[in-house]
């Protein structure tokens, strides 16, 4: 009877220890907001009203040197980057965007600063006049972190396992 009272109450500390949640572990760590960015490039000419300005400003020159100046920049295409962000986290923060474009004469990168609240988005632009060759548009964004704590109920041999 001693036996089986104790190989009774063998089992029912096994079963305690094993699945019952005794103690309750917090676990905290970093991570960045979360967002989505929807990006898109297009190569445009000065609309027809400033090259209206430009072209008037040389109307009645006679050098030819600055004719050709006013018509080149009248009739020249730019490169325009769209970065749309938006902020799918339930926190607001900050949403540092870089706009960057590659070029045959080097890289050409404009920083935007970005607070948004949770569900909020803005559409940023950045141009720059086309270069002669190729050309690559990209964007990067680093934003703020935030701390997340996380609480949950674990057993004795959970808690014991994950510390050794």
């Amino acid at each position: 009877m001693k036996k089986i009272l104790g190989i009774l109450i063998a089992v029912i500390i096994a079963l305690v220890v094993g699945f019952v949640p005794i103690m309750e572990v917090t676990n905290t760590w970093l991570e960045f907001l979360s967002y989505e960015a929807t990006a898109y490039t297009q190569e445009k000419q000065a609309d027809s009203e400033l090259q209206q300005i430009i072209l008037s400003g040389v109307a009645f020159s006679e050098d030819p040197e600055e004719i050709r100046e006013a018509l080149e920049l009248a009739y020249q295409k730019y490169i325009v980057a769209y970065v749309e962000v938006k902020n799918t986290d339930t926190e607001a923060g900050a949403f540092p965007l870089a706009i960057i474009f590659d070029t045959p004469e080097g890289e050409d990168r404009k920083t935007f600063d970005l607070y948004l609240e949770p569900g909020e988005a803005e559409v940023v632009k950045y141009s720059i006049a086309a270069p002669k060759g190729g050309w690559t548009a990209k964007h990067l964004i680093i934003p703020d972190l935030k701390t997340v704590t996380t609480t949950e109920k674990v057993t004795l041999f959970e808690y014991l396992r994950s510390r050794f």
